[in-house]
This record gives structure tokens, sequence and C-alpha cells, in this order.
């Protein structure tokens, strides 16, 4: 946000006393792979109350979905069968044979939907924020654990300035981290192939998505790979900061230099369990020593740097070297409501701003809606149907973002000997806003000049201050 000035990050005490104690209680197994203790609060057992009564009505639930639908169905337990089959659950007894042994907590879980993805489709997600008897989940005894990573941002500009770039992403990252024995039966679903079948117990054995803690630990995991490996993997070192969580955006001046860092980070990774998988660059030498299983799929690169099915996404065209936005579809023939403008606002992942002139139109609109009174005088509910002169203003405006799919930002400034940044800003009584680009020019080539990023926002509602000019904003 323009508000914010960014800031050197200090860590706070209670930062450094989590990060003594990750350091104090993570270990390594004999084949490489980490093994971590979750992060709890102080006596979360007297908290903690019955949990499997809730999963027994939740997995009835899924079960009798599954049954209504043969294709998610077959999905899903090819989802569990995998994690049987890797090893990332382990059947611990049937529902009905299960002994008392101290504190433990029952997943719920529920199939979520992503037909954009390359891989895999369907994804069993489990539930930690389900409560227990006693009104607390499994979050609620779970500690976040600090911010490590830079914000995708930061690590999106980086990967604009070199020359080469290269995306990949750590396969099943969270899975590939192993959780100590004491702490798996907070880990704990219920399962069955059919439904003659008695319910089985399963424990979790890696960390698990959706947990409050997950993210923590698995990106300070990675950061412990790097950190272990520092001196036999140096080269891998270059690329430590270019995570955003399992994804990885960095590059070189040239093919052979990320050849070589690619290299070392794969062994270094491969060793802790970590397998990097679709790659992608602009220069396909840069990947020849890449398996060819290991190739993204396509001239094109999802950034996604958000939650499934959040984000349609920034698109890197890898044969043109260039950025596009997946814009998602608007429906504006049913009525159109105020939860509904703001959803498909929401939908278009943009972290550089390169639709932010056309998206704006969208954020004033939006800026109306917080404003808007039915009646009765009363804010304008969430779900009712807007008045028709603004459903109209949305079509129009909504009707202009389909044509934002052809827009087309090169992905790197053709940077030459004499480059500069040129920042403009500006403010009216409706919005600010600024952007930055790069002027390069070379006696050889002329000028260049390159958009790098834009962030304009509506001006904050307020009573309107006579003496306030449009400069002083």
């Amino acid at each position: 946000m323009l508000e914010n000035i960014p800031e050197e990050r200090v860590p706070s005490s209670e930062d450094q006393a989590m990060e003594q104690w990750y350091l104090k209680t993570i270990t390594r197994e004999k084949t490489g792979r980490y093994v971590v203790e979750l992060p709890k609060i102080p006596r979360y057992e007297e908290r903690l109350g019955d949990s499997m009564q809730g999963a027994i009505k939740r997995f009835a639930t899924i079960e009798r979905r599954l049954n209504r639908d043969n294709n998610l169905k077959q999905q899903y337990h090819e989802f569990m069968e995998e994690y049987l089959r890797l090893g990332h659950m382990t059947e611990v007894s049937t529902v009905d044979k299960v002994k008392a042994e101290g504190v433990s907590y029952y997943l719920p879980h529920h199939a979520v939907l992503k037909q954009a993805s390359t891989t895999t489709k369907c994804r069993v997600v489990f539930d930690a924020s389900h409560r227990t008897s006693t009104g607390t989940s499994l979050n609620d005894i779970l500690l976040n654990g600090p911010q490590f990573q830079d914000d995708i941002v930061s690590i999106l500009l980086r990967f604009r300035m070199r020359r080469v770039g290269v995306v990949a992403d750590v396969e099943k990252m969270y899975r590939q981290i192993l959780v100590v024995p004491a702490d798996k039966r907070l880990h704990r679903i219920l399962w069955r192939k059919e439904g003659s079948e008695e319910v089985s117990i399963f424990q979790l054995n890696t960390i698990t998505y959706s947990t409050a803690c997950a993210p923590y630990l698995a990106i300070r995991t990675l950061r412990k790979i790097f950190e272990d490996h520092e001196e036999s993997h140096p080269r891998a070192m270059c690329w430590y900061n270019d995570f955003y969580v399992d994804d990885l955006l960095s590059g070189g001046d040239t093919a052979e230099e990320v050849k070589q860092i690619q290299g070392q980070l794969c062994g270094m990774l491969a060793a802790a369990g970590f397998r990097l998988r679709k790659w992608a660059s602009n220069d396909a030498s840069a990947l020849r020593d890449v398996p060819m299983e290991d190739l993204a799929i396509g001239e094109e690169a999802n950034i996604d740097g958000a939650d499934v099915g959040l984000a349609l996404g920034l698109v890197w065209k890898t044969n043109f070297d260039s950025f596009s936005i997946r814009v998602p579809h608007i429906d504006t023939s049913k009525p159109i409501t105020k939860r509904n403008v703001l959803s498909n606002l929401a939908k278009m992942y943009d972290p550089l701003g390169f639709l932010d002139p056309i998206k704006m139109k969208g954020k004033l609109l939006m800026q109306t809606l917080w404003s808007l009174k039915n009646p009765n005088g009363q804010t304008w509910s969430w779900d009712a149907e807007l008045p028709e002169t603004i459903q109209e203003e949305y079509r129009i405006v909504s009707g202009k973002f389909k044509h934002l799919e052809s827009i087309c930002i090169p992905r790197h400034p053709k940077l030459n000997s004499n480059w500069q940044y040129h920042i403009f800003c500006d403010a009216s009584e409706r919005g600010y806003g600024a952007c930055v680009y790069i002027r390069s020019s070379s006696t050889t080539e002329g000028v260049n000049i390159s958009i790098l990023i834009v962030n304009p926002e509506p001006e904050v509602i307020r009573p309107r201050d006579p003496n306030l000019l449009s400069p002083d904003l």
C-alpha cells in the first residue's frame, strides 16, 4: 500500500523465542527428511475437548456427497490412496476399537476442486478450525509463528530484473516434513473406501495444510535446508530469498549461471525429500539438465501466489517472456449484489498493478457501495440486489475486463549500461496513485521504456475539507 513505508523487519521477543524453540526441537532422520514439533500454547490439553463426534458427522456428510458424484469419489479416493502409498498417513485403529490415550484431535476433511491445476484437480483439505466440545479447535492451540519470506511484490520485482528467468515449485512441500510421533495424535482423520467397511482412524505423519502453524514450519524448514548446506552448496544460496512459500521465482544473467545454481539447488533439496518440478524459463537452454517429467507443461507458467481457488493468477508466457493476467468470467445476466462486485474484483490477482488503471473504476464503484444505504437508512445488505443504475454502471465496467487478457507486459526490462528509474505520482479528490518505469538507452538500441509497478488507490471516504486543495492530497 502507498500508505505504508517499507521498514526493516525487526524480530519481536516472541519471534526470537519461536526461533530458539524451532532450532531446539527440529531433528533430521537418516533418510534426510526433517522432523518438526507442532508449536502449541502452554497447557493446551486442558482446552481441547472431544472432536471425534463432530468428525464422524462431517465424514458422513462427505460420504453422501461422494456417493452422489462418482467422478469426484474416484478423485477423492485416489488422493487418499496416494497419502497412504507415500507414507504420509498411517492406519491406527477403527472407531469402535480406539482406546483413550491422552488428548487427540480429529480433522474433518472435504474436497476442494481446482480445475486450472495441471496436476491435482481434487485436493482433500483437512479442517483444523473444527471446534471440539469445549469450543476450542486445533488451530486455537497452535502458534502461527513469524513471517520470514519477502512479500510477493518484492520477489516479483527481483524476478523481473533477471535476464534469464526461471520458475518452479516444490512438490507437496508441506508433506515432505515429518511431525514428531507425540504430535501425530493431533492429526487424526476418519476414512474408509466403501460404506460396507468399518470407519478407520488414520494419523497424518506430516505437517498439514490448513493448520495455523503449517506455513511457518514449511517456510522455516525450507530456509533451514539452505542454512544447513550453505558451505556444501554455495551457489544455491543465490536463490535463498526467491521462494514464495513453495514457488520459486528467480533466474540469472546467463543460462549457464542458471544451470549451475539450479543443479546445486535440486541436489540440496532432494537430499531433504524436496523435489522441484514444473520448471519453466524464457531460455530453454537454461533447463537442459532438467528431466522432461519435471518441466512445466505448455508455454505458460501460472504464478498463483494465493490459496486454492482465490485467484486465477498472473501468467508468464515464457515463449514471449511476457506477463498477462488471467481474468475471471463475470456473469452480469443475474442480479448483481455488493458481494458479487467485491468477489469479482478480488479474483483478479495482479500484484504488480498492471490492470489497476482499469480496476480503479471497479474500486471506485465499490467505494460507492460502502456508503450506500437502503430506504430505511441502513447499510446496504451484502446479498441484496443493487439499484439498477449501479448495476448498469457495473455492467459497463465489467464488460471492459474481458479485454484485459490481451494485455502483455514484457517481464524483463531491457537494461543497458545507462538506465534510470522514473517515478510518477498524482492525486485527486477521488483517488491517488504512483507508477514506476525503467528507462534504458544505448547508442545501438536506442531508448526502451518498461513499466515496473503501478499502485492506485481510491481516496479514503471522509468529510470534505473545503480548504484542502488537490495538490495537498
